[in-house]
Formats: C-alpha cells, sequence, structure tokens
C-alpha cells in the first residue's frame, strides 16, 4: 500500500518534530492528528498506483514488475525522479531546520545534544543514499563500467 510514500512518511515525522520543538505546549485530538497523518502518504501511495498501474496496462506484454519501483516507466520516470528530488529537499529543508532551531537555542541538555545527534544521522543518511544507490544501479545496468567483483 505504501508505493514509494517513505519519504512522505519520514517529512510528516519531521514536521511532526518540528512543530513539538516549535511549540512544546500546544497539544492536538490525537485521533485527528493521526488519521490527518496517516491520509497523506496513503492518498499519495494511491495516485502513484493509479497511474502507474493505467501507464502499465497499456504496455503489459512488454515488461514483467519484479519490484514496485518498476511500475514506473516510459514518461512517467522523470516527473518521479523530479517530485522524489523536490520531497529529499523539503525533507531535508525540515529536518535542517530543527537542527539549526536546536543549535541557536543553544540549550546545553542530554537531550538537546541526542536529538542533534540524531537528525545530523538522519540528514547524512539522506544525502548519502541518493550517490549510493545510483552506484549501484548504474553498477546494475552497465556492469562493465562499474566491476563490482574479479
Amino acid at each position: 500500500m505504501f508505493f514509494s510514500s517513505t519519504m512522505i512518511i519520514t517529512i510528516l515525522v519531521g514536521s511532526d518534530r518540528l512543530l513539538t520543538v516549535l511549540f512544546p505546549h500546544i497539544t492536538y485530538n490525537k485521533i485527528k492528528y493521526l488519521i490527518g497523518m496517516s491520509i497523506i502518504p496513503m492518498g499519495y501511495s494511491a495516485i502513484w498506483a493509479i497511474i502507474s498501474y493505467s501507464r502499465m496496462a497499456i504496455a503489459a506484454d512488454t515488461q514483467v514488475i519484479c519490484t514496485l519501483d518498476q511500475f514506473v516507466t516510459g514518461d512517467l520516470r522523470t516527473p518521479k525522479n523530479y517530485i522524489n528530488i523536490c520531497l529529499s529537499i523539503f525533507m531535508l529543508s525540515t529536518y535542517a531546520s530543527i537542527w539549526i532551531f536546536l543549535r541557536l537555542k543553544k540549550v546545553g541538555s542530554s537531550f538537546t545534544r541526542r536529538v542533534i545527534k540524531a537528525l545530523t544521522i538522519i540528514m547524512l543518511i539522506e544525502v548519502l543514499a541518493w550517490p549510493t544507490l545510483a552506484h549501484f544501479r548504474t553498477a546494475n545496468a552497465h556492469p562493465k563500467y562499474m566491476e563490482l567483483t574479479d
């Protein structure tokens, strides 16, 4: 069901943390809040699944689908890549704004240091994931250019 909605969920978690850091005393109706936070990634996933399935139905005899990522083919690849780049930038800016806010707050508690450390790790993983994935996809698609074995 969660077809390529991991970044959306990560952005929502980051937005939730940002709201918690900026407005620590605000309380929400938990049921409505969780339903709202769940509908966004489910809607995103459903839209991409419907669009991808309708495009795949056209070329049903020419491609075998092994993973959910392979649904996005042809002219859908470029918009999907741009959407992923925009989501990554938005996710990094969300976590970076929390990181900057906590650094400017200059609270020396161990909790703040743990949060800053966790945010740094999240941002490093996000930044390093794209080149790593690109390397392995290139090695898989063009093995003679990037030999992984002898």
